[in-house]
């Protein structure tokens, strides 16, 4: 189900290397890749202080699911880290556009893409989320959406929609409405 990870594999038996050893070689280095991506984007994007982008990184470290798939040489590892840092990456190129960037961006999207089968889904979702979000998103006022007295007769079918909204976490941009139809906050 990964190109890029036969590939990778492939890439490792001609350089003589053994299958088994190199897979989880690489496992390791997709861990590494995806712990890092964890904290630049915990620090970047969500502006959390150091301490805790440290221990979001350390609970994917501690995580069983991220161990075994690093041991047995599973690919999805190096998925999920290209997935953090193509986050990453795009964030980077959409806050200061440069050459530099937009061919880290481009180059990590194209081995997303080599990644996984649905990647490209997410590639187009991560974009959009990127792309139709203003950098600076207002904070929603607490006290203004959770107040639930005297609502008006044209704002009820709102409520669901501001409910969500009030229990997200703060980098929560996408939010089912009631209609099941999603809306960017």
């Amino acid at each position: 189900s990964s190109p890029l990870w036969v590939l990778l594999q492939a890439l490792g038996f001609s350089l003589g290397a053994e299958g088994i050893t190199f897979t989880k070689a690489l496992g390791l280095a997709s861990l590494v890749a995806l712990e890092i991506g964890l904290y630049r984007y915990g620090r970047e994007r969500l502006g959390l202080d150091r301490g805790l982008a440290l221990l979001s990184s350390a609970f994917v470290a501690l995580n069983s699911y991220a161990i075994a798939w690093t041991v047995l040489g599973l690919e999805t590892p190096g998925y999920l880290a290209l997935l953090v840092w193509f986050a990453v990456v795009l964030h980077r190129f959409l806050s200061a556009p440069s050459r530099a960037r937009l061919i880290a961006a481009a180059s990590v999207a194209l081995a997303l893409a080599l990644a996984r089968p649905e990647a490209a889904l997410l590639l187009g979702a991560i974009g959009l989320a990127e792309v139709g979000v203003p950098p600076r998103v207002a904070r929603l006022r607490t006290a203004d959406h959770c107040r639930g007295a005297r609502m008006q007769q044209q704002q009820r079918h709102r409520l669901a929609d501001d409910v969500a909204r009030c229990r997200s976490p703060p980098g929560l941009r996408l939010v089912l409405n009631y209609n099941g139809l999603s809306s960017v906050t």
